[in-house]
């Protein structure tokens, strides 16, 4: 199994565009998509740029990079738009839209995914997995943007982090944003398992945001969970300036989170599992979570799973709530910010924006639906 492979191009070089198609069959490769397997890049293509629209992918896909829709895009411009995934994806990185999506040169490129979505199985070995993209990664002045998506597709991973939209978003400048997107997929993994994005971590000035979302999944993993994020890391890995923002605004989880680890003790939290913060700014605003947490041996928070005192500086938390009286809103403690129990949480409408409406023919297990998709 090697080589790069699409259910309809294998390798896009230049300005490409993709309408109307449809993948049917079995797909192996090392780099793999169900309509392009990846991109050629170079900076003469600056102005070049994929799109790709109203495409479906129904192959079972396999290899080590594989998406629905495309394994790996590198340093272009692309546009994804009204397209899914229905077929089942096995592999190592991968994603129900994108497996990975990475722009490493200071081109201002942009790449956005709206109004997609995946309903197939996502079985992962390692690495990261997402709904809709599995490794989203941005060094520069660039933007990747997902918008409007949702996942309804079961993610699982033996030993790697997950995510209901998202894997990992890794940024070292750029910004990379989620919103007006759902899961209601169930996530199974080990550990940074998140119902919106896995993991999310900023390593120099960049922005992360986390909008006007929603998780509806039951969630379960051994340790790092979170109804909306896994875990949220600011200059863990190399000196961060203080411009490094991380946001998670106007989300709720109303998926049951579990723990499946005995001996170690997990770390789960309602809106995000574990926080470190070293320099940058974390901001969680009007955030909820009414999702029960099932735990053997955890450090749980209706909000924050865990979030150290030294790391609270540049933390900051509010109108954020649960409905547990039996926990507090970080480490079982309110240390800062208004994250704490109420009984009467606010309907889940009125939190995740007007993008949303109620579901009333029950196409969505009642949930709220996007409105137009």
């Amino acid at each position: 199994m090697n080589g790069v492979t699409g259910g309809i191009i294998g390798q896009v070089v230049g300005r490409t565009d993709i309408y109307n198609c449809l993948s049917k069959g079995k797909i192996n490769g090392e780099t793999v998509g169900g309509i392009i397997g990846m991109n050629v890049s170079s900076d003469r293509m600056l102005e070049k740029q994929i799109h790709i629209e109203q495409c479906q992918n129904e192959s079972e896909l396999n290899g080590n990079c594989v998406g629905g829709i495309a394994g790996d895009i590198y340093n272009t411009n692309i546009a994804i738009l009204n397209s899914n995934n229905k077929g089942k994806i096995i592999g190592n990185q991968l994603g129900g839209i994108v497996a990975s999506m990475g722009l490493s040169s200071r081109k201002n490129y942009n790449c956005s995914i709206m109004e997609c979505y995946n309903i197939g199985i996502i079985e992962g070995k390692n690495e990261s997995c997402g709904g809709i993209v599995g490794y989203a990664h941005t060094w520069g002045i660039n933007t990747i943007e997902v918008s409007n998506c949702y996942n309804k597709g079961n993610i699982i991973n033996s030993n790697g982090t997950l995510g209901g939209i998202s894997g990992t978003n890794d940024i070292q400048n750029g910004q990379i944003i989620l919103k007006n997107s759902y899961n209601i997929g169930k996530i199974m993994g080990n550990e940074n398992c998140g119902g919106v994005a896995g993991e999310n971590i900023c390593t120099d000035a960049g922005t992360i945001k986390i909008e006007n979302s929603y998780n509806a999944g039951e969630i379960s993993g051994n340790n790092n969970i979170g109804g909306i994020s896994g875990s949220i890391d600011i200059g863990a890995q190399y000196y961060v300036s203080e411009s490094g923002i991380i946001s998670i605004t106007n989300c709720y989880n109303l998926g049951k989170l579990n723990s499946m680890s005995k001996n170690v003790p997990a770390i789960i939290g309602g809106i995000c599992g574990n926080v470190t913060n070293d320099r940058g700014s974390i901001r969680i605003q009007n955030c909820n979570n009414s999702g029960k947490i099932k735990f053997n041996n955890a450090n749980i928070g209706g909000i924050l799973g865990n979030l150290y005192e030294e790391d609270a500086t540049y933390t900051i938390i509010t109108s954020c709530y649960h409905n547990d009286r039996n926990i507090g809103g970080i480490n079982g403690q309110d240390i800062i910010g208004s994250a704490e129990y109420s009984g009467d949480l606010p309907h889940i409408l009125e939190v995740i924006g007007d993008m949303f409406i109620e579901d009333y023919e029950n196409i969505n297990n009642g949930y709220p639906i996007l409105a137009g998709i």
